[in-house]
């Protein structure tokens, strides 16, 4: 091992990947909800401490399924929709060991301090997460499972900072929002992200449909938006 790879491991091992889930009460607005975990909790924390890299995803799920890395009994039954459904944030990042329990301190201030809830924080194997089979084909090398595992973190990480980026507010209730862009499809800048991505890796969009062809939900909750061809 050359000074550099030795310089690259001691950095390594000098900085935690950790991870929460937020939740969110049942009476918090459904449209924007996912806006105002991040505008009130994520981008205060991340803009003040500037995390080696973060990433975020949504969920609305069961109790079962909120369950899942927390502990689903500390959260009030007043965050259970009338359809027994949590709304949740998963936030992972990644910050130097020296600098967790204060990043953690402002991270749980500012979800108590908004009216959220979550039980505790973890450890979040991202390796193991991000070059998983779904991410990475064979051969599954160690190293071909790092250097996936830090692309796909990456894109991950960019793509937040975009959606937090495109954040507006807080309004007169203190909600976030994003921004509506007239000039894109749906109102909505990543469409021509997602444009992007697609044509530059060819990767299909799934329609989902029942055997009368009517189209049914997405399974991961991705919208879907049915455009009528012109003549």
């Amino acid at each position: 091992m050359d000074a550099r790879q030795k310089n690259a491991t001691h950095m390594q091992a000098s900085l935690v990947q950790r991870q929460i889930r937020i939740f969110v009460p049942a009476i918090l607005d459904n449209s924007c909800w996912v806006e105002t975990v991040l505008g009130r909790v994520v981008k205060p924390v991340t803009e003040k401490f500037s995390p080696v890299w973060f990433w975020f995803s949504r969920y609305e799920e069961g109790r079962d399924g909120s369950n899942s890395d927390c502990d689903i009994s500390k959260i009030p039954d007043s965050f259970r929709s009338p359809e027994y459904l949590y709304r949740s944030v998963r936030f992972r990042y990644c910050i130097p060991a020296s600098m967790e329990r204060e990043f953690e301190n402002a991270v749980w201030s500012s979800i108590e301090d908004s009216g959220f809830k979550a039980s505790h924080f973890l450890n979040y194997p991202y390796i193991e997460d991000l070059a998983s089979p779904r991410f990475l084909a064979e051969p599954r090398t160690q190293e071909r499972e790092r250097r996936r595992a830090g692309l796909h973190v990456s894109f991950l990480d960019a793509t937040s900072k975009l959606f937090l980026d495109a954040l507006t507010g807080p309004d007169d209730e203190g909600l976030y929002h994003v921004e509506q862009n007239a000039k894109a499809f749906a109102n909505s800048s990543f469409t021509a992200v997602r444009h992007l991505l697609c044509n530059m890796t060819e990767a299909p969009t799934p329609i989902f449909v029942d055997e009368a062809g009517n189209i049914l939900p997405h399974p991961s909750g991705e919208i879907q938006i049915v455009v009528p061809r012109k003549k």
